[in-house]
């Protein structure tokens, strides 16, 4: 019998295929995770897209009964925007404030449906006695090494998996030194984007975002220069020389940032059966 659970997590949402954005979304509200309730789900009923998680994240007669639910509360929206609007066209022109005031309407009933699907999710969730835990999700703890099977579980690009395997098949422990030393082997955006969590992946992203100006505006004035006389070869070389430099000064630059916030937050969640050595 499986182990259940009525948390939810970025693993197991990553686990279950959600769209980036609604992983971010999630990440910088509930970092560590969180326990599902209709009161909570109700505060976030306009954040979080609950159709896909009553498709998705429910099981069996309950998800069926949710989605039937779901087509009510959907029926019900298009019942009222449809009262809203024949009564609206009744009138062959309008003033500001009832072209205002129909546009509100239309917003309020979009709001009370997706309040009807957040409660339809937590209490069918709930009913199901939440879901179940994952063989890869974390055991609790948190450990600073980086290994295939936690790469291949965020769904790393296969390209990446298998340089990382190449350099480290028993996987790595991170640090500054060694992310400046592999600083161009490796994709750093894509590991501040997906293997921070909460505060450090805000505060790794400002200073991803402020490498790339610094990169840009390094290589503008030449660039521009270059663009302006594109037969002039000692000012493509220029750039080209220039353009090098600052592109590997710029992978230093994000492979520092991604170790700094790596080793600040503690490292990674332990995926179930690790050992944190």
């Amino acid at each position: 019998m499986s182990i259940r659970t009525t948390k939810i997590t970025r693993a197991y949402l990553a686990n279950h295929l959600a769209c980036t954005d609604q992983r971010n979304a999630f990440d910088s509200l509930f970092p560590e995770g969180v326990e599902v309730t209709e009161e909570l789900a109700l505060q976030h009923a306009e954040t979080f897209d609950w159709d896909w998680a009553i498709e998705n994240l429910l099981e069996g007669d309950v998800r069926r009964e949710a989605g039937s639910k779901g087509d009510d509360a959907y029926r019900d929206r298009q019942k009222a925007r449809d009262e809203i609007n024949a009564a609206y066209n009744r009138k062959s022109s309008h003033t500001t404030d009832e072209v205002r005031a129909r546009l509100e309407a239309i917003g309020e009933t979009k709001r009370v449906y997706q309040l009807k699907l957040a409660a339809i999710f937590a209490r069918a969730f709930l009913q199901q006695d939440g879901r179940a835990v994952l063989e890869s999700e974390g055991a609790g703890g948190m450990t600073l090494t980086i290994t295939e099977g936690y790469l291949d579980h965020l769904y790393a690009c296969p390209a990446q998996l298998r340089k990382f395997v190449s350099l480290f098949p028993e996987g790595v422990t991170v640090t500054e030194e060694l992310a400046v030393k592999h600083a161009e082997d490796f994709e750093w955006t894509w590991a501040i984007y997906t293997l921070l969590m909460g505060e450090h992946k805000t505060e790794a992203k400002e200073a991803l975002e402020a490498a790339e100006a610094h990169y840009r505006r390094t290589v503008k004035p030449t660039y521009e220069a270059y663009v302006a006389d594109l037969n002039n070869l000692v000012k493509r070389a220029n750039y080209d020389r220039l353009a090098e430099a600052a592109h590997k000064n710029l992978h230093v630059e994000l492979a520092v940032v991604f170790a700094h916030y790596f080793i600040k937050q503690g490292g990674r969640p332990l995926l179930m059966g690790e050992s944190p050595c």
